[in-house]
């Protein structure tokens, strides 16, 4: 699997965003040969921030794999931000670093759930949701289309209720990387 970093949950909540951002810096110049922009790195420790806080009070978690960058399988180097896997559930995540809701951001993360959804036989029978986070938006959570959109502050309490609702399910087989 190609993936800036990837591991429980429980590990995400124990090591250092610098671990994690440097995994994803090594990651980005091994797939694209480049080094990653500042405006990435930021992306990222802002990501990792946001769900760091929004994770730590939610015990269920802790069985749970978290996905940072996976490259998607034969789509030229595209990669959903974040995604969390359970053994029937998958959350793709999209942060955006705007404080408005735009339908190109919608897009993107309708697009991924789509694509995991139909092209990766392990999900054809999961449920495939997609979470945008504009970061500096402050709405209240909804739905346009497929799509949830979700602000930064909302995200432990939306993905609490989404697991409440499948806390009967065992978890996913638990995939790690080195930290």
């Amino acid at each position: 699997m190609k993936a800036g970093w990837c591991n429980t949950v429980e590990k995400f909540l124990q090591i250092d965003e610098d671990v994690i951002t440097n995994n994803l810096k090594k990651n980005d110049f091994e797939q694209f040969s480049r080094n990653s922009s500042p405006q990435q790195i930021s992306a990222w420790k802002n990501s990792i921030k946001i769900l760091k806080n929004e994770f730590k009070n939610l015990t269920n978690l802790a069985k749970y794999t978290i996905i940072f960058e996976y490259m998607l399988p034969r789509e030229g180097g595209r990669r959903p931000d974040v995604i969390l896997l359970s053994k029937n559930h998958v959350l793709i995540f999209e942060f955006k670093d705007y404080n408005i809701v735009k339908n190109s951001h919608l897009d993107q993360v309708s697009a991924y759930s789509k694509d995991i959804k139909t092209y990766h036989h392990l999900s054809h029978s999961m449920s495939v949701t997609p979470i945008l986070i504009s970061t500096g938006w402050n709405g209240t959570k909804h739905k346009i289309d497929d799509v949830n959109v979700v602000n930064k502050n909302e995200i432990g309490s939306f993905v609490n209720e989404l697991i409440c609702e499948l806390l009967s399910e065992a978890p996913f087989p638990q995939l790690e990387m080195e930290p």
